[in-house]
């Protein structure tokens, strides 16, 4: 298999996007450095096994509606995408066993979800728009978990605790709800109630995750501000051509907007340095990417 090939296969994006949410939760709640490095492989690695096992699953849908990734280019066999696809998800819970047994737990539980969505729900448009969101927002308490302090709030404040990976779970759900449009014939009428879907986890993450003390609300705005951006961008490209992929192009916006989204979160709670890190992150991803197809 051609490392191109790999990199496609697995959407390397996505995975850097999953792996940045987990280190933003790290960030948040301290569970030392050998924890954080294990969430952040750990959820890069789930994600990189659920879209190999999602391809390997809609290898005949794929031959009509993506016909340029690797399986309908015969660049990568359908077997090959299976074991591999297991293999990472595999190593994903291997490396969340190094970041405590509440983590540990929690990782494997986002496992089961991505099968579930995978090869179920995802047949399911409203099941499978709650599935993905359970698995990106289910990531993140993942994460969360391997911190100590946050397993305290869980206990002692289950409903405040529970509201740390809610921008990520609903943001998860806004790019999945807009992945449906990709065979709807009414897309194009839609596409800014998608991209307005994406923007509500940023908006809500200010009245919910402020805490007492300081914060870099600059650099928040800022980060919201790039996200309607470019998202209003996206609409205005996706609604210009016509085809049933059009939406595709605000779905690859909405993938990248998560470190957009950890940037946000991150700059509402006083971490300044980690903010402005997530924005290059996403700066250079989108160069990066944009170098690639050129």
């Amino acid at each position: 298999m051609a490392g191109s090939a790999l990199l496609r296969l697995v959407r390397w994006p996505g995975v850097l996007t999953a792996a940045a949410d987990a280190a933003t939760a790290s960030v948040l709640f301290p569970c030392g450095p050998a924890r954080a490095a294990a969430v952040t492989a750990a959820a890069g690695l789930l994600y990189a096994g659920g879209v190999v096992l999602n391809d390997a699953a809609d290898a005949e849908r794929d031959r009509l509606l993506h016909p340029e990734r690797p399986i309908p280019r015969g660049e990568v066999s359908r077997g090959a995408a299976l074991l591999l696809g297991t293999a990472l998800l595999g190593a994903g819970i291997g490396a969340a066993a190094f970041a405590g047994e509440d983590s540990l737990r929690a990782f494997a539980a986002v496992a089961g979800a991505v099968l579930l969505y995978d090869f179920l729900l995802k047949r399911r448009a409203a099941a499978g728009v709650l599935g993905m969101a359970l698995c990106r927002g289910g990531s993140v308490l993942a994460a969360a978990l391997s911190g100590p302090h946050f397993g305290e709030i869980l206990r002692e404040q289950p409903g405040r605790a529970l509201l740390v990976p809610l921008p990520w779970f609903l943001h998860g759900a806004a790019v999945t709800a807009a992945s449906l449009l990709e065979e709807s014939r009414r897309a194009r009428g839609l596409l800014p109630v998608a991209a307005a879907g994406m923007l509500l986890p940023a908006a809500l993450a200010f009245p919910l995750l402020q805490i007492e003390g300081e914060m870099h609300a600059g650099l928040a705005i800022a980060a919201a501000a790039v996200l309607t951006l470019l998202l209003g961008r996206a609409v205005a490209a996706a609604g210009a051509g016509d085809g049933p992929a059009r939406p595709g192009i605000l779905v690859r916006e909405g993938v990248f907007a998560f470190l957009l989204l950890d940037a946000t979160v991150l700059a509402l709670r006083g971490r300044a340095v980690e903010s402005g890190a997530a924005l290059a992150l996403w700066a250079a991803a989108r160069w990066a990417l944009a170098r690639r197809r050129s």
